[in-house]
């Protein structure tokens, strides 16, 4: 991956509204790149679900080469909707025409029921990585959302027995957002 390009990306926006902890996006990335790579996949299809500000799709284009499809409920998406909806599900498919995500996203309703409705939806149409946003964070009791987040992960992590599964996550950041992030990531079928 491209490190000078990462740097140029990341410095062109306000760190604040970026909704990634920057080492933790680094080492994801480096990761995604590396995989695509190695097995061939110079255009990778990535659907993110959850945009916020809609800075990680720079990084998705520039440094992995991908077709990039954001799905959200505010903003300019893609896709604006619900990703629990089926008629959400239903535009994706349409948009697909057939083809399988390469690289699945998941930062969007951070509900356990949330993520894991978008985890089972869009799982299936997945061909090669799934992410989950937040699987780190710390417990407090004013943030309840995360804390489902890293309960259906530590759920995945216990129940999943075919994939490889890891979890990229830079300790003791509580100063960025008030909390540790986590990127949990699922190469389905393994390496």
């Amino acid at each position: 991956m491209n490190l000078k390009l990462f740097t140029k990306i990341l410095n062109s926006f306000p760190i604040v509204g970026f909704g990634q902890q920057p080492d933790e996006w680094q080492a994801f990335l480096e990761f995604a790149s590396s995989y695509f790579q190695s097995r061939g996949i110079a255009r990778p299809i990535v659907v993110e679900i959850g945009v916020w500000t809609g800075h990680q799709k720079a990084f998705y284009e520039q440094l992995l080469n991908a077709e990039y499809i954001s799905m959200d409920m505010a903003g300019t998406p893609d896709i604006k909707g619900n990703s629990q909806d089926p008629g959400t599900l239903a535009a994706l498919m349409s948009k697909l025409n057939g083809r399988k995500i390469n690289l699945l996203f998941i930062d969007g309703c951070h509900t356990y029921e949330g993520v894991k409705s978008d985890y089972q939806m869009y799982g299936p149409l997945t061909e090669h990585i799934i992410v989950v946003h937040d699987v780190a964070s710390v417990i407090e009791p004013r943030d309840k959302e995360p804390i489902d987040v890293m309960r259906f992960w530590k759920e995945l992590l216990a129940q999943n027995q075919n994939d490889l599964m890891m979890t990229i996550q830079k300790h003791n950041v509580k100063q960025f957002y008030g909390r540790q992030m986590g990127i949990g990531v699922i190469v389905k079928g393994g390496a």
